[in-house]
């Protein structure tokens, strides 16, 4: 039997996009499948619901098979040895009516350790957005079993609920065939992201990685180009190829239209990579056309 952290008898968690307040509950209250009764998400394969994913999952070899750190500001450091697992968050092995999560054992920004807490009376799934209690890595929030709150405001303490990875063996699975297991920290984290980098178009087969909607950062969608590439018309980045994105007809190469499909590109290496070189076209931070991006994050092949 797993040694599981208590939860103040007080403690609750509100979330106003949902309209629902979640108070954490004891084993007593929960029901035979390890959740509330109340969580409409979809478990993974063979899961019965909140608690219970992935039992049996075997976590990778960190030397060899882990992606990087989850690190804050390039620290890896906590600055504290690391704290004891109780759990495993891909097996999903606390008792029925806990979750396996993450947390910060010295209430840093850190996640260094797991723990098993109670799933709230009133989960919130995978996709929604949560609130955490106690600060973004205490391991406490609204979220159900099969999943955390992520990228936590640590001033709201609001964030979404993202979906725990689960499987038998490495590479470990997602639910959502536009995420990616983000298995990190030496498996204390192991979440279901679509985040991206465009330059190493790091998505899986017949996606590509592109500008979010919102203009923060860069997601994972289906390529819906045809194949076709730089100057062709387009309305929505996923219509251009991967390694391409959807960008104003005034800096788009060989455009013709509004909008028109252009290059990612190093804006630090050489623009003679870009095509239509020859003719002007170069490499410029993609921060110059679009707001939201930082200069340092991704350039842009652009016309004179």
């Amino acid at each position: 039997m797993v040694a599981c952290s208590s939860v103040p008898d007080d403690s609750s968690l509100t979330s106003d996009a949902e309209e629902s307040t979640g108070s954490y509950i004891d084993n007593s209250t929960a029901d035979s499948n390890g959740g509330t009764g109340t969580s409409t998400s979809a478990g993974p394969p063979g899961s019965s619901g909140g608690g219970t994913t992935g039992q049996g999952a075997t976590s990778p070899d960190p030397a060899t098979e882990t992606d990087s750190a989850d690190c804050v500001d390039d620290d890896c450091s906590s600055g504290t040895e690391p704290a004891m697992q109780e759990c495993d968050i891909v097996a999903q092995d606390c008792d029925e009516g806990e979750k396996c999560t993450p947390y910060a054992s010295d209430g840093g920004p850190f996640w260094d350790g797991t723990k098993c807490v109670p799933i709230p009376a009133d989960p919130v799934p995978p996709g929604k957005p949560c609130m955490t209690l106690d600060g973004p890595t205490s391991g406490l929030d609204n979220c159900d079993g099969n999943g955390m709150c992520y990228d936590v405001d640590p001033e709201t303490q609001e964030g979404v609920c993202v979906e725990f990875c689960y499987g038998e063996n490495y590479p470990f699975k997602c639910s959502d065939p536009l995420a990616q297991c983000h298995w990190a920290n030496d498996g204390v984290l192991a979440v279901c992201l679509t985040d991206c980098d465009p330059m190493e178009q790091d998505c899986k087969d017949d996606q590509g990685c592109y500008p979010n909607g919102d203009g923060d950062g860069f997601g994972c969608d289906w390529d819906a180009s045809n194949g076709q590439g730089v100057g062709k018309p387009c309305e929505l980045h996923k219509e251009c190829p991967g390694g391409m994105f959807c960008a104003p007809g005034m800096h788009a190469p060989a455009c013709e239209g509004e909008s028109c499909c252009a290059e990612f590109c190093d804006p630090n290496g050489d623009s003679s990579d870009c095509w239509g070189a020859n003719e002007g076209v170069s490499c410029v931070p993609l921060g110059q056309i679009a707001d939201g991006f930082a200069p340092e994050d991704v350039g842009v092949c652009v016309a004179p």
